[in-house]
Formats: structure tokens, C-alpha cells, sequence
């Protein structure tokens, strides 16, 4: 009776393992959709803090840094502080006239907000749960709102930097939560990748040949060669 009795629970824990990892291959299939659409909405929001901090730096640093996270230290993330509300973006075809670097700013941080709010409620059910509440904590995060509330109130120069400075705390979470939500989102991106439909995958039109399974899925953090050749430069956003 015993051994038999051993046998059916070791049977059970074998066919529930089963069970588990085929229900783990649905949702990660399952959730393809949703990472291709979050990745596009997470890199265009590092990419707009990206260019706010570079361009709120008071020089070129010595030691340039090579990707977003080591960009995003609290030591060049505090120079936002000095970011002047004023300062307007060059025109071009795609740019309003006169068009400022915080309203421009605010529209990405609002849509992008917007889009990752929509993923984690349509997709809440087949996402991994710990994906669900990183986006969950940036699309709820204090310190971008309190940045939008500060543009469209129109603060000046010195309100800003008063702002900014009380919430130091704010800004510091912020980083680390943006850090986070890129961490988990390529992890759960490369595992979601080996499920995914092999006909479905990304293909290089020119050379007509399959990229990665996960190419369009994971968020490079690097950034590019010409980051810092390319406007805003830095100290071309801070007060005078």
C-alpha cells in the first residue's frame, strides 16, 4: 500500500509539472503581442529621458556613459533640477514651431503611459505578474506626474528647481522602477521568445533571412554610437 500509494503522489507531481509548464507555454505565447507593443512604448520613454538628462548636464562627461542605466544614475538623473521650462526645440518637419522640450516631453510621457496602462489591463491575464506590476508602477509613478503637472502650470526657471529638489526621492524611485520594468520585461521577453510561432518571426527584408526569436521583443539598453553627437547637447537645456 505504500509503495503504491508513493507511486500515484510521485505521478501526480509529475503530471502536474506537466501541466504547469504547458500552461506557462500558452501565456508566454500568448503574451508575444503584448511585449512587441510594450517594448516600443518602454524604448521611446527611455529614449525621451535620455535626451532631458544628457541635454541637462553641465558638460560632456569625462567618462561617457555607454547605456541608459548607467545614464540614469542619480548623479546625472539630480541635473534635471537645472532643466529650463523655456527652452524650445529646433523646427523641423516634424516639430511645431517653438515647440518646448518639456510640452514635447509630456506628449511622449502621456502616450506612452497611456499605452502601457492598456497592455497591462487587456494582457493582465496571460502577462507574468510580476511584468504587470512594474508597468503598473510607471504608469502610476509620482515623479513623471509631477513633472507633467509642472509644465502645464507653466512653472519658471527657480519653481522648477525648488520642485525637482522636493522630489529628489520621486526621481531617484522613478529611475529605479524604469530600471526594473526593463529588467523584467527582457527576461520575460527571452523566455516568451522560445514559444513563439516559427513563422511569425522577425525577418530582415533586405537580406530576407530570420532575425532572434526575441529581436523585436527585448529592449537594448546601449546607447548609440552618436548619442552624444546629437542634440540636445549637453548643457543646451539647464538655466543659464
Amino acid at each position: 500500500v505504500a509503495t503504491e500509494s508513493l507511486a500515484i503522489i510521485v505521478t501526480l507531481a509529475f503530471v502536474r509539472t506537466i501541466v504547469e509548464r504547458q500552461e506557462r507555454a500558452r501565456r508566454l505565447r500568448a503574451s508575444v503581442g503584448a511585449l512587441r507593443k510594450a517594448r516600443v512604448s518602454l524604448e521611446r520613454l527611455v529614449s525621451t529621458w535620455s535626451d532631458l538628462v544628457k541635454g541637462c548636464l553641465p558638460n560632456l562627461p569625462a567618462e561617457r556613459p555607454t547605456t541608459d542605466d548607467e545614464l540614469f544614475a542619480s548623479h546625472y538623473t539630480e541635473h534635471l533640477g537645472r532643466l529650463d521650462p523655456a527652452v524650445t526645440r529646433l523646427e523641423s518637419a516634424e516639430e511645431e514651431p517653438g515647440e518646448r522640450w518639456t510640452s514635447w516631453a509630456v506628449a511622449r510621457f502621456r502616450r506612452d503611459r497611456d499605452a502601457l496602462d492598456d497592455i497591462a489591463r487587456s494582457y493582465g491575464s496571460v502577462l507574468d505578474p510580476d511584468y504587470v506590476e512594474v508597468l503598473e508602477a510607471l504608469v502610476d509613478d509620482g515623479f513623471v506626474e509631477a513633472f507633467i503637472t509642472l509644465t502645464e502650470e507653466g512653472a519658471d526657471a527657480k519653481e522648477w528647481r525648488f520642485q525637482m529638489n522636493m522630489n529628489r526621492g520621486r526621481r531617484e524611485a522613478h529611475f529605479r522602477a524604469l530600471s526594473s520594468a526593463i529588467t523584467v520585461h527582457n527576461r520575460v521577453a527571452e523566455e516568451a521568445a522560445a514559444y513563439r510561432s516559427r513563422s511569425l518571426l522577425p525577418r530582415a527584408a533586405a537580406l530576407d533571412i530570420d532575425l532572434g526569436a526575441a529581436e523585436d521583443l527585448v529592449l537594448d539598453t546601449h546607447l548609440d554610437p552618436g548619442f552624444w553627437a546629437t542634440r540636445p547637447t549637453p548643457g543646451s537645456l539647464r538655466t543659464s
